[in-house]
């Protein structure tokens, strides 16, 4: 069944978006393709993440992989070379990114001495727009994202494995330098035509919801009224379970409870920022989904705060403090 997509999706995205973008965002800039998947049950699932900054002439590899429930390759690493060809059609490192048809089907590769990983990635939809710029946060000019499944094979320690999970694309483009505070991740998927992307930011001036749900046929926007009630692992960095609750463009409203299962993992972002993943399961009417859960904290006080209060924002209380 086709899904009818959301009459508030702007118009489909040309081929134009679908490799790199000009650096038209100053020293700033950065463009990122992001491919993970999970399979929760098996203890299988993986985040691979190439970015670029073409001012700066350089390049970042964020990735990892589980398999059997261990964590067996979590990297990050910067000051790489720019690789040659688009985020989503490059090598960088030991991690290759293959465009098999635009916006539809890709391919991984992991090459590592002791753990391989080649999986073809392909999306249930069309990718769908996303905007991020809220509260005054420049996240990224450009988004686009869809919901998709992986196959194939990792072999570890001369041991192959099967790999048959559900997950995410993503691609990105424009300035990042002014960040949400705070930011939730669901990443829900029952089947290719039920699942829940919901990205919870916290701004200055409010809370916003940046995500969609497909149910019944329809894919549609999720709205600004949602409840996630997620809790958190005792390392005060993973998120251990949620308890959301979200309405769509159409009124249809949705409750879905999730837990995560395995290591975490933590990507480090621009101005000290962390964000920390787990593989997850969820249940949603008596069906069973897999993806993920993610959570960035707040690292400071919102301004709005000290404004309220009236502090100094060089003050002891305002500035950051390290560990």
């Amino acid at each position: 069944m086709a899904l009818d997509i959301t009459r508030s999706q702007p118009p489909a995205i040309g081929m134009e978006h679908h490799g790199n973008h000009p650096p038209d965002g100053g020293e700033w800039f950065q463009e990122s393709a992001l491919f993970n998947f999970s399979d929760p049950r098996s203890g299988i699932g993986g985040q691979y993440r190439i970015g670029i900054h073409p001012v700066h002439q350089s390049a970042h590899l964020y990735t990892w992989t589980q398999i059997n429930g261990k964590m067996v390759d979590k990297r990050f690493i910067e000051g790489l070379k720019l690789p040659e060809g688009d985020v989503n059609d490059c090598a960088l490192s030991d991690v290759t990114f293959a465009t098999l048809e635009p916006y539809k089907k890709y391919r991984i590769q992991v090459v590592q001495p002791e753990f391989e990983l080649d999986v073809i990635w392909e999306a249930f939809t069309i990718p769908i727009q996303m905007g991020f710029n809220v509260g005054g946060a420049t996240v990224a000019a450009g988004h686009y994202n869809c919901i998709g499944r992986a196959t194939g094979k990792a072999m570890y320690k001369g041991v192959e494995f099967s790999i048959n999970g559900d997950g995410f694309m993503d691609h990105s483009w424009g300035a990042r330098k002014t960040h949400v505070p705070g930011s939730r991740w669901i990443l829900a998927i029952v089947d290719p035509e039920c699942f829940f992307m919901a990205l919870p930011l916290l701004t200055d001036v409010g809370r916003f919801m940046a995500g969609y749900v497909a149910f019944d046929g329809k894919l549609r926007m999720l709205t600004n009224d949602f409840d996630i009630n997620m809790t958190m692992r005792d390392d005060w960095f993973t998120p251990a379970a949620c308890d959301a609750r979200f309405f769509d463009e159409d009124g249809r409203g949705f409750r879905l409870s999730g837990r995560s299962l395995g290591p975490s993992s933590s990507q480090p972002f621009l101005g000290g920022k962390a964000y920390t993943h787990a593989l997850a399961e969820f249940e949603f009417g008596g069906r069973i989904g897999r993806g993920l859960l993610e959570s960035s904290a707040p690292e400071n006080l919102l301004p709005s705060m000290n404004k309220a209060y009236q502090l100094d924002p060089a003050g002891i209380w305002c500035a950051r403090q390290g560990l």
